[in-house]
């Protein structure tokens, strides 16, 4: 009986090692797919962020280059008002004080 119990152990694990072989065959290529998936999702990835914070620094230069243009109008505009309060407009009021209003 003894024999015929380490036969039937033997025999199992030989069932055994030969079903985790054939999973091993199955899982082996699915892991690389899956790895070489996954790899070729981070330079995809990579890719964008690259270009996203390429486009944010475009965007950057252009805001900062509006900024001044925006802060050069505003000195621009005080100037006008300043010459035209000189000459009698007064743009805040909405009066000319040269007209007979």
């Amino acid at each position: 009986m003894e024999d015929l119990e380490k036969e039937v152990i033997v025999n199992g694990f030989n069932r055994l090692e030969k079903f985790f072989s054939g999973i091993a065959v199955i899982v082996a290529p699915l892991s690389a797919w899956y790895l070489g998936c996954k790899q070729q999702q981070q330079s995809v990835e990579d890719y964008y962020i690259e270009k996203i914070i390429e486009e944010n620094a475009k965007l950057h230069r252009e805001n900062n280059r509006l900024t001044v243009q925006v802060q050069a109008l505003n000195d621009e505009l005080i100037k006008m008002k300043e010459v035209l309060k000189v000459n009698g407009i007064d743009v805040e009021a909405g009066r000319n004080k040269c007209s007979k209003d």
